[in-house]
């Protein structure tokens, strides 16, 4: 659930957490779903070189083409690393998306560092706060 969102100019728009009303998919296809995911930030790490040792993280990657005109760009891109840890019990969701990230409009080069450094970031606080 969304704690809050800050926006680029810093405005801050919170947001109270509701419990669940009912379950959507049920605890086996969670599972599953939970695994492929950490395998492929996993997978996603290794080719692109990012240090995610240590992260219990579920996650992907994309990369997709903006529309212009109503036909795809083959040059721009949106890119994205989105995310939830620890991937056991969750406890955060963290997204990180850029918008025609030139010149290179990998998801794994742009985006999967940043994610990867704010999930160190905010485990690594929660770590150091319970010793």
């Amino acid at each position: 659930l969304v704690a809050k969102v800050v926006s680029t100019n810093g405005v801050v728009s919170v947001y109270k957490a509701k419990e669940p009303s009912e379950r959507v998919i049920s605890d086996k296809t969670s599972k599953t779903i939970t695994l492929m995911m950490k395998d492929a930030i996993i997978a996603a790490g290794e080719e692109f070189s990012v240090d995610l040792q240590g992260l219990d993280v579920a996650g992907m990657i994309s990369e997709t083409k903006i529309p212009v005109s109503g036909v795809y760009s083959d040059t721009d891109y949106n890119v994205t690393a989105a995310g939830f840890f620890p991937a056991a019990s969750p406890k955060w969701v963290l997204v990180i998306g850029f918008g025609k990230p030139h010149p290179d409009y990998s998801a794994g080069r742009v985006a999967l560092p940043i994610f990867s450094d704010i999930a160190r970031r905010i485990t690594s606080d929660i770590t150091e706060k319970k010793d």
